[in-house]
């Protein structure tokens, strides 16, 4: 559950900037009604205030929608891939705020608080060109007053809470100067960081448009859950789109090493091995059945690729697996360009 996002020097932001979905403390449209579920809030024991289920930003085109997202994706992946991955710095490090001389001599800062089984986690990181500048993490069980500290970083130096973070003693000494401490934790199976890496991995969701990434996503949820892929099927047909099945197909890819490097999406595809420069990968395709009728009588029906959909029905299809999804299990779920306009959503 997301509580906030805070983020400076990056893009466009050059002042930090807050995202919250902390709830009115007085909103007179929910005076009075004592059920969650039929308004916008979510009560949380031991939350206070209330936060809501779902907000959106509106803004004039280059107003800064998109870029916020990309900061909490790029957060995203610092967290998940950061040990694994030591471009993600390198690539980064022209993303802070460039109109203005003594943003660029500054790191960029990231921060988000956010609650998983009853805890309440405040994470943050500062990047400078190619390095982690500083790194912390707090925790407060939703039934205590006060948070306490897990780690405190500033550049290699990490101060630990033997209390609250514990196996991760030996740690400091294998993370990488451009590698975040926490992602290096989860390497080595330190508790409270794999349950933070684990809530960003799946129940933590960006979309951004209609992209092969989104589709991806999607195809492979559809895979391996047949409920989702049910409750999908039964939308569909719900809402009138001439489809009348949906099926999901995965089959080998057979391609060169230099084939299939152009035509699968590696953002969001894990990389492929290759065996005697051969790849040993999969695809996942979407068909749509169709009825064929002669004179009024179905006769037949047809299998056809989802690419051949009008672009509405396929980025339908690309935001009902991870919503769908995140309805079931809980989770957040971020869309940006939603039907299509400037927008940002977020979902908790």
């Amino acid at each position: 559950m997301l509580v906030d996002f805070t983020v400076r020097n990056f893009l466009s932001f050059k002042e930090e900037v807050t995202f919250s979905m902390l709830a009115a403390k007085t909103i007179k449209e929910h005076e009075g009604v004592e059920d969650s579920s039929s308004c916008n809030v979510i009560n949380v024991p031991g939350s206070e205030p209330k936060l809501l289920k779902l907000a959106a930003i509106y803004g004039a085109n280059g107003s800064g929608k998109s870029n916020l997202l990309k900061a909490m994706s790029f957060f995203k992946r610092m967290v998940l891939d950061s040990f694994m991955d030591d471009s993600l710095l390198r690539d980064a490090s022209e993303m802070n705020y460039r109109f203005c001389m003594e943003s660029q001599q500054e790191p960029s800062s990231f921060e988000m608080m956010f609650i998983v089984d009853g805890v309440r986690y405040r994470y943050g990181f500062e990047v400078f060109k190619e390095s982690v500048e500083s790194e912390w993490l707090f925790l407060k069980p939703l039934k205590l007053s006060r948070e306490s500290y897990c780690f405190k970083r500033e550049k290699q130096d990490v101060l630990l809470n033997p209390k609250t973070f514990k196996g991760s003693k030996d740690v400091a000494s294998k993370t990488r100067h451009d590698a975040l401490f926490i992602t290096t934790c989860a390497q080595f199976n330190v508790e409270i960081a794999m349950i933070i890496k684990e809530w960003f991995r799946d129940r933590f969701n960006i979309l951004s448009g209609l992209d092969e990434g989104a589709m991806y996503c999607t195809a492979n949820r559809l895979l391996q859950d047949g409920e989702l892929l049910r409750r999908v099927v039964d939308f569909v047909k719900i809402i009138g789109l001439g489809i009348s099945d949906v099926k999901v197909k995965e089959s080998a890819m057979d391609h060169s090493p230099e084939l299939v490097s152009k035509s699968v999406d590696f953002r969001s595809m894990t990389q492929i091995p290759f065996k005697n420069g051969v790849s040993n990968a999969t695809k996942v395709e979407i068909l749509a059945e169709h009825k064929i009728f002669d004179h009024g009588q179905l006769i037949d029906t047809l299998l056809t690729p989802f690419c051949i959909e009008s672009l509405g029905t396929k980025k339908i299809l690309a935001l009902l697996g991870p919503l769908f999804d995140t309805i079931a299990k809980g989770g957040v779920l971020l869309i940006d360009e939603f039907g299509g306009k400037p927008s940002y959503t977020s979902h908790s």
